[in-house]
């Protein structure tokens, strides 16, 4: 019996010890927070959602959401390089064509010594042309500004491709990332239920004499252990919708 009462003292001691534990991480979390919204370290905040509903608007995530590559910030980056670099292009090509101007000028002089703008006549004098200019050797210079242009958008590419398999990969391995994480939380969702239920049991059964103190003890021990895993699967659960959302262009 001394054993049994003993047991009980030590488990309510390791419980008492993870209980203020866990009111100082709550604290510093708190500080934490804070200082990451720039508001002072002592304001009191408070949070509107809890962490299993949290968990549970990101399991109704849904992973099959489409995947518009052309809605994502990098590539469109580089799909308007790849548009200034092909403008540069034809700016340079544009050098060896040939341009047409013309001119048009209409004038009326009096042809008079006195500074006299009513009598007399005016003489009008029209003017106008065309004028066709034909580059036949614009100089090695223009030849090797226009080879630099096509590698620029060669280049400008080749890039946009890769940026386009870079996000396609990321989209497909956040997806799996996520469905793994969405499996775990379940489990685990499922395993913190269990592990309540046989607490439970067992402390009914430990105030009825069929239950010993050790395994009261392994029960409280199975729980909180069981809760921990519970409360990390949920973490992982937010961190691969985000990385997730953040794939798809929606973050």
């Amino acid at each position: 019996e001394q054993i049994a009462l003993d047991q009980v003292k030590l488990l309510v001691g390791n419980l008492e010890i993870s209980h203020n534990t866990a009111k100082e991480q709550l604290e510093i979390s708190g500080k934490l927070l804070n200082y990451q919204m720039g508001l002072p370290l002592g304001t009191q905040i408070s949070l509107s959602e809890d962490l299993n509903s949290l968990a549970s608007i990101s399991s109704e995530f849904a992973v099959d959401n489409e995947f518009n590559l052309e809605e994502h910030l990098d590539f469109k980056m580089a799909q308007t390089q790849v548009q200034l670099m092909e403008l540069n292009k034809k700016k340079e090509q544009f050098a060896y064509l040939p341009t047409l101007g013309g001119f048009f000028n209409h004038q009326r002089n009096a042809f008079r010594n006195e500074f006299d703008f009513t009598s007399g006549n005016w003489y009008p004098t029209t003017l106008w042309g065309l004028s066709l200019n034909i580059p036949i050797f614009g100089g090695f210079g223009q030849a090797a500004q226009l080879r630099i242009a096509g590698m620029q958008l060669e280049k400008a590419q080749i890039r946009q491709s890769q940026i386009s398999d870079r996000l396609k990969l990321s989209e497909a391995s956040k997806k799996l990332a996520f469905t793994s994480a969405m499996s775990l939380y379940l489990n685990q969702k499922e395993n913190l239920e269990l592990a309540k239920t046989i607490r439970e049991k067992t402390a009914i059964k430990f105030k009825e004499g069929l239950a010993s103190s050790m395994e009261l003890a392994q029960a409280e021990n199975q729980f909180f252990s069981t809760q921990g895993a519970y409360v990390q699967s949920v973490f992982s659960l937010l961190n691969a919708k985000t990385e997730l959302q953040k794939a798809l262009g929606q973050l």
